[in-house]
């Protein structure tokens, strides 16, 4: 007997719309990342120290993951135990084997990889009717001018990469940036914060960022258990100075332990310094509240790194706030001039 319309359209799945797919997408990637965070929360906790691992990028288009995707990319890689930097979709591969005859390498059976998010801005008019009309930038331009109301959405769309260590006949990664000993990076980071423009000071009981006084509040270094601890601690509270209004302007919110704590686990992870050893925050941050703050708290804190980087290289940090380059041995020195003990007998990182 054949069925009615109705009856079909019962049985029929209902097709998603590109809102529905981007929701989704979005709540899996944050949901996904939240549980890496909280599984490397529990290693640093037990005392596993997980090895350094440098910031992620494309072998085949040289470009570098940045925002979320290197949150994401990093914390994986720190979770998996990857040494390599490179990663790459299934259709770069392919298209790298088509270019090169000679290229053999593909995914080792079994490996899974990790999805990111590519983003898209779409512009749209509802009129009285109710019905939507999507548009171009030119248009949504226009009749913004013309002073029509145009909504805006920016939705999500996933795509899978894979880390070059899940792959067979992949070939090596070519002049490898060397590693920093732990007294450059120590002295990297001391001329980071000090050209920061944020005041120092040592000698107090708890370390803390005084965002009135715009001034990073630290112990002495003999109080922390090793140098590792104290510099790691520095890097937080800078952190956390970024987001002063002379700086990124960052509204104090509820989500600013979070993007603290992400940082510290990415500059642990890039540079081998502790990450935190308390996840409990995690949860209720990711979890509960506002997905879309939790994507930008973890962009906040790659953004950070991405200039630590810069400025470690050489650079100068692509920030409008970052002071210029000519005014930072003058700042350096300044720091200098206020010397603080150091720790008795602080063990030596492992590079």
């Amino acid at each position: 007997m054949s069925q009615t319309p109705q009856q079909q359209s019962e049985q029929q799945p209902e097709r998603k719309n590109r809102f529905s797919i981007s929701r989704e997408a979005h709540e899996e990637y944050v949901t996904e990342m939240a549980s890496t965070m909280n599984k490397l929360a529990d290693k640093i906790g037990a005392g596993d120290r997980p090895a350094p691992v440098s910031t992620p990028f494309c072998p085949t288009t040289g470009f570098a993951y940045g925002g979320a995707s290197m949150t994401r990319l990093m914390l994986e890689s720190v979770d998996k135990g990857y040494s390599d930097d490179r990663w790459l979709t299934f259709k770069q591969l392919q298209n790298h084997k088509f270019e090169s005859k000679n290229f053999k390498a593909q995914i080792r059976k079994g490996e899974h990889g990790v999805k990111l998010l590519r983003s898209e801005d779409v512009f749209f008019v509802v009129d009285k009717e109710g019905k939507w009309e999507f548009l171009d930038d030119a248009k949504a331009k226009d009749l913004r001018k013309q002073g029509v109301e145009v909504q805006h959405k920016t939705l999500f769309y996933p795509y899978v990469v894979f880390n070059a260590s899940q792959l067979e006949n992949f070939p090596p990664k070519e002049n490898p940036a060397p590693a920093l000993s732990a007294e450059e990076r120590n002295a990297a980071i001391d001329k980071f914060v000090a050209c920061l423009g944020v005041k120092q000071e040592h000698g107090h009981e708890k370390a803390s960022y005084d965002g009135e006084g715009d001034t990073i509040k630290l112990p002495d270094p003999s109080k922390f258990k090793s140098l590792d601890d104290y510099y790691s601690m520095k890097l937080r509270l800078a952190f956390h100075a970024t987001g002063h209004n002379d700086r990124e302007r960052r509204e104090p919110d509820t989500f600013e332990v979070m993007r603290g704590e992400t940082f510290s686990m990415l500059a642990g992870a890039r540079f081998g310094l502790p990450m935190p050893a308390d996840g409990g925050s995690w949860p209720d941050t990711f979890q509960g509240g506002d997905k879309w703050k939790a994507m930008e708290a973890s962009a906040d804190a790659s953004k950070m790194l991405s200039l630590l980087d810069q400025f470690s290289r050489g650079e100068e940090p692509k920030a409008h706030w970052f002071p210029k380059k000519e005014e930072w041995p003058a700042m350096i020195t300044a720091q200098e001039s206020s010397p603080v003990s150091e720790p008795a007998a602080a063990p030596r990182m492992r590079m």
